[in-house]
């Protein structure tokens, strides 16, 4: 869990670990950091880690997990952080990783 701590708003930090879908969870945490920093929102990654499907093993997907310090108004800042992270993301490499945006 040290690790993550170090991984707010560096992207080569996120280099350093191999993920099955690594050029697509650095997309995806540059587009998130970069919404957050422009919106002046607080955050901390607070999982950041690779996952198998609870019903299919093989299926595997990388987890980002973001705890963000917005009292009012969560859900829509949630989905267009979420919409801004994924647009420009082909639908097939998408489902490879999970953004998860959670109030501290």
């Amino acid at each position: 869990m040290d690790a993550v701590k170090d991984l707010q708003g560096n992207v080569k930090t996120l280099k350093q670990y191999e993920f099955i879908y690594e050029d697509i969870v650095a997309i995806i945490f540059s587009k998130v950091s970069h919404m957050l920093t422009k919106l002046a929102i607080p955050f901390s990654v607070h999982e950041l880690k690779e996952e198998c499907d609870a019903e299919d093993d093989s299926w595997r997907y990388t987890l980002i997990k973001i705890k963000v310090e917005v009292k009012e108004d969560f859900n829509r800042i949630s989905d267009e952080i979420i919409s801004y992270a994924y647009s420009d993301i082909d639908p097939n490499d998408a489902t490879g990783v999970l953004l998860v945006l959670e109030t501290v």
